[in-house]
């Protein structure tokens, strides 16, 4: 994983010599937290889960010897073997190109809650995902997920609505153009533009604590709120009184992004991340795209027809961490 001090050195050097991105030596830390603070583990995933419509799937698990090479480099990395994963093929009935997940195979989240949980997702916001994975907390310490090039891995105990919506926030953010705001030419940056530290700087409190780390992350703590407050009735003024000390921040993610997240926005799939190689199981990186039959049409990270491509954004190298001391499960 790349650190949190390299994020921030590799983020100086791309930043955009006109102005159009901010000088990176600053944090979003002068203001305070917002008093009281937001429960995210606690009312505002529930109101999540009351409020985000289930998307329905059927799953078909791969038992022939493939698995993505996110799936197995990730488990690697923390000390698995990839026959410890569960490879589950996710098709929603809004989208024809299906989502490979990967689960550990004690994790106490079944496959049926894994697809369901990642189902509430908004479509906009599930075109921005590469893989999802779930991993045993103690082996993915001091984070509760973290977010690489587009796949999500999560703790077991933290595979939450809002957990998803702060590490799709950090793909939207590399991947969606902001006209006027993020680089014509594509690859996101909404949260290192000016305009967003701008905004920013009229607020009297950050949306949470962790938010006040950086700027990506101010970004994508103020997507859960925004989330929130799109879906719940009265939003998010029914649960904090002092709602309007933060309001530009989670304001600014829902004028520029709520064709994305807002549910329903739309109806089938147009974009998708494409996936990571298919691999085998075992020892050995040989792709199975020229010479397997799988039981699927699915044999390899082509997308289907009508799906365009989403290309490389601003982040596609680095990595989000969202640490445990960042979150609380009750």
């Amino acid at each position: 994983m790349i650190s949190l001090l390299l994020f921030w050195i590799l983020l100086a050097f791309s930043a955009a010599e006109n102005g159009t991105f901010v000088s990176l030596q600053r944090r979003p830390d002068t203001v305070p937290e917002i008093s009281p603070a937001f429960d995210f583990n606690g009312e505002v995933e529930k109101g999540l889960q009351e409020h985000l419509p289930l998307t329905q799937s059927t799953i078909h698990f791969w038992t022939d010897g493939r698995i993505p090479a996110d799936c197995k480099n990730n488990a690697e990395i923390h000390g698995y073997n990839a026959t410890e994963f569960d490879v589950l093929e996710v098709t929603y009935r809004d989208c024809t190109q299906p989502w490979i997940m990967c689960r550990l195979k004690t994790a106490k989240t079944d496959s049926t809650a894994m697809a369901d949980t990642f189902g509430k997702m908004p479509l906009g916001m599930r075109e921005f995902v590469k893989h999802v994975i779930i991993m045993d907390v103690d082996r993915i310490k001091p984070s509760a997920a973290y977010s690489t090039g587009d796949t999500i891995v999560a703790a077991d105990e933290y595979f939450k609505l809002y957990i998803l919506t702060h590490e799709i926030s950090h793909s939207i953010d590399s991947h969606a153009t902001v006209p006027g705001v993020t680089p014509p030419e594509g690859g996101g940056g909404l949260s290192v533009s000016k305009a967003w530290m701008d905004l920013f700087n009229h607020d009297t409190a950050a949306v949470t604590r962790y938010a006040r780390s950086s700027w990506p992350e101010n970004l994508a703590e103020s997507g859960v709120v925004a989330l929130f407050d799109i879906v719940v009735p009265g939003g998010v003024g029914t649960i904090n009184p002092n709602w309007t000390s933060v309001f530009r921040q989670y304001g600014t993610y829902k004028t520029h992004y709520g064709h994305i997240v807002t549910p329903g926005a739309k109806s089938s799939c147009t974009h998708r991340i494409q996936d990571s190689e298919i691999v085998r199981i075992g020892n050995g990186n040989n792709n199975f795209q020229a010479h397997f039959e799988g039981p699927t049409w699915y044999t390899g990270p082509k997308l289907a027809a009508g799906i365009q491509r989403i290309p490389l954004g601003a982040f596609h190298n680095l990595t989000f961490v969202n640490p445990l001391q960042a979150n609380s499960v009750s």
